[in-house]
């Protein structure tokens, strides 16, 4: 699916939950996007989705699967983006959903430091792209 970065006006406002950081699968929206992804001390990986879409609508059990494995991680944290929220996040283009980001530790406010993963939608697929990430930055497997 392709995702328009033009605000249509029928979006809601996509709330934050109170609760969002002590999940295992951590929710991002424009509001605490970059603060979460260029925190120095951790490294995450990020889901943008739309919930109409087939194939975001296939990976989210994945997604919440990956979560909750590595909830413990001591720096990789598992996060996902509604589509939504793209046009209000200077610097982020997205192009299609589901996109899969991964943001490495010190990137400090950057965003252009992103990997896109582009393999195989599946949990083994993202797992091996996890740890050649984590190898390439030296973070904790």
């Amino acid at each position: 699916a392709v995702v328009s970065t033009q605000s249509t006006g029928k979006e809601a406002e996509d709330e934050l939950p109170e609760d969002w950081e002590s999940r295992s699968l951590k929710y991002l929206t424009s509001d605490n996007f970059v603060s979460y992804v260029t925190t120095p001390e951790r490294a995450v990986l990020v889901m943008v989705h739309k919930e109409s879409c087939p194939h975001c609508v296939k990976m989210k059990p994945i997604w919440e699967d990956l979560a909750e494995k590595y909830k413990e991680h001591p720096t990789l944290k598992v996060a996902e983006l509604k589509s939504s929220n793209v046009a209000q996040i200077k610097d982020l283009t997205v192009q299609k959903v589901p996109t899969i980001l991964f943001y490495p530790t010190q990137t400090g406010s950057d965003l252009s430091t992103a990997v896109e993963y582009e393999g195989d939608r599946t949990l083994k697929g993202v797992e091996e792209f996890i740890f050649t990430q984590l190898s390439k930055n030296k973070d904790e497997l």
